[in-house]
C-alpha cells in the first residue's frame, strides 16, 4: 500500500504540473441529444455487505453493499458473477478541502486487488460497479485500483461486460510490466466530478476512466467511456493497448477546470491507440513529458483540438508520437501545439504522416442510439496497410467491432 501510495502521489503531482499551465478556450458544455428511456436500475435489498481484507478465494452475486475498502490479497482470486450489483458507500465529507497534502486521508472507499479480480459479465446479465447514493455522482467512492506484484506472472485480472460509473478514477493499473490485464466490452462513466485542490488558486482537478502507471501493460477493448474528466490518463514506461474503444463527451463542467481529455499521454511509454473514436471531448489526445505513443487509424472528430502536444513546464521533455492513418476532421483546432504557453496551430507532419480529413458521419444521436457503424468510404480499408482486418482486408479507420451487447438504453445521457 505504501508503494502504491507514493506512486500515485507522484502521478498526481505531474498531472498538477500540466494542468496548471493553462489550456486553450472554454469549452460550453453540450446539452445531449433525445434519448431512449434509459434502463431503470431496481432498488433491492444487499444481499452480501463487504468490508476489509479477503481471508480467502470468494465469489461475490446478487447485491454486494460495500461499507469499507475491500482488500484482495496476493494469492487471492475474487470472482464476480454475471449480474452482480456492487454499490459502494460514498462519502462527500470535506470534498472542498481535498488537497495534494491530504489525499490519502480521503474517505473514499476503493476496491484494492493485490491479487486477482475476475469480473466477466455477459451481454444480457452486466456487472455493475456503482454508488449507493440515490443522488450518485462522480467521486463518490475512489476506484478499482488493481495493482499486482510485477513478478507475479499469473495474476491476469479481467473486467468484461460491466458498467463502472461515478468513481473517482474508475480502474487504475498499478505495475505488472509483464501482465496484460484485461477491460473489454465495457461502459466506464461519469468520473467527472472534480475536487482535487491545486496548491494554489482555485483551479480543481478531476478524476478518470482509466489510469495507467509505472510500467502497466493492461489492454484496454472494445469499451465506452464518455461523462468523465480524462477518459484515459498514461503515465510510465509500459506497453499498453488501447483500442477499438468510443470515448466521447469528457468535458470540463460547471466551474471547474484542470483540463479534461480523450487521453493524457505522458513520460516515454510505448502505449498504442489503435482504432478508437475520440468525439467532443476538449481534447482528444495531449501528449506531454516526453510522449513516444502511438496513434494509428484512429478517429478524431469535433473536439475542442484534435491532437496536442503540450510543452507546458521548461524541465519537460519534448514529445515526439507517431501519428499515422488517422481521420482528424472538425476539431476546433485539428493539429494544436503548446511550448511554454504559447499555443499555434501546426502541421499535421509535426504528429505522423498519412493522417487524413474525412467526415466520419458521426452525430450524438448516433451515440446515444449506439449506432457505432464506420464503414464508410474515405475510413473502410484505408488504415495502416501494414495491418490487416479479421477478413484480411486492409485495416479500417475507426472502430471495428462488434457492438451488438450494447442496447441503447444503457446510455444514460449526461445531466
Amino acid at each position: 500500500m505504501k508503494r502504491l501510495r507514493v506512486v500515485l502521489a507522484s502521478l498526481l503531482i505531474v498531472t498538477f504540473v500540466i494542468s496548471s499551465v493553462g489550456c486553450g478556450s472554454k469549452q460550453t458544455t453540450p446539452t445531449a441529444s433525445p434519448t431512449p428511456t434509459p434502463i431503470p436500475t431496481p432498488t433491492l435489498a444487499p444481499t452480501m455487505t463487504k468490508s476489509g481484507t479477503l481471508a480467502g478465494n470468494e465469489t461475490w452475486s446478487g447485491i454486494v453493499y460495500v461499507t469499507g475498502d475491500i482488500i484482495v490479497p496476493e494469492g487471492t482470486t475474487l470472482t464476480i458473477e454475471p449480474g452482480t450489483t456492487v454499490r459502494f458507500a460514498h462519502n462527500r465529507e470535506s470534498e472542498d478541502q481535498l488537497t495534494l497534502e491530504n489525499y490519502f486521508q480521503w474517505p473514499k472507499l476503493a476496491l484494492y486487488v493485490y491479487g486477482t479480480l475476475v469480473a466477466i459479465g455477459s451481454p444480457s446479465d452486466l456487472i455493475v460497479f456503482t454508488s449507493d447514493a440515490p443522488d450518485p455522482r462522480g467521486a463518490d467512492w475512489r476506484g478499482i485500483i488493481i495493482s499486482p506484484k510485477p513478478s507475479d506472472t499469473a495474476n491476469r485480472s479481467i473486467i468484461s461486460y460491466a458498467i463502472i460509473e461515478y468513481a473517482h478514477k474508475s480502474i487504475m493499473f498499478d505495475r505488472g510490466f509483464p501482465l496484460c490485464h484485461l477491460v473489454e466490452n465495457c461502459i466506464v462513466r461519469f468520473a467527472d466530478h472534480l475536487f482535487l485542490k491545486k496548491l494554489k488558486g482555485n483551479e480543481l482537478e478531476g478524476g478518470s476512466a482509466i489510469t495507467y502507471w509505472d510500467a502497466s501493460s493492461p489492454i484496454v477493448r472494445g469499451n465506452i467511456i464518455y461523462g468523465t474528466t480524462h477518459a484515459l490518463e498514461v503515465s510510465g514506461q509500459g506497453n499498453p493497448l488501447f483500442e477499438n474503444n468510443i470515448v466521447c463527451f469528457n468535458q470540463k463542467r460547471g466551474k471547474y477546470y484542470g483540463g479534461a481529455n480523450g487521453v493524457r499521454t505522458m513520460g516515454t511509454e510505448t502505449t498504442v491507440f489503435r482504432n478508437n473514436l475520440f468525439y467532443q471531448n476538449w481534447w482528444g489526445i495531449e501528449f506531454n513529458w516526453g510522449s513516444r505513443a502511438i496513434v494509428e487509424n484512429n478517429i478524431v472528430s469535433g473536439n475542442d483540438a484534435g491532437l496536442v502536444i503540450c510543452q507546458g513546464d521548461p524541465q519537460e521533455g519534448e514529445s515526439y508520437p507517431t501519428c499515422r492513418f488517422n481521420d482528424v476532421w472538425g476539431n476546433g483546432r485539428d493539429f494544436l501545439y503548446d511550448r511554454h504557453g504559447s499555443w499555434q496551430s501546426v502541421s499535421q507532419e509535426r504528429f505522423g504522416i498519412n493522417n487524413v480529413s474525412v467526415d466520419p458521419l458521426f452525430s450524438r444521436e448516433d451515440f446515444y442510439n449506439a449506432n457505432f457503424d464506420f464503414s464508410h468510404p474515405g475510413l473502410k480499408d484505408c488504415g495502416n496497410p501494414d495491418l490487416y482486418d479479421e477478413d484480411g482486408s486492409r485495416s479500417d479507420i475507426g472502430p471495428n467491432w462488434d457492438w451488438s451487447w450494447v442496447d441503447s438504453r444503457l446510455l444514460v445521457p449526461l445531466k
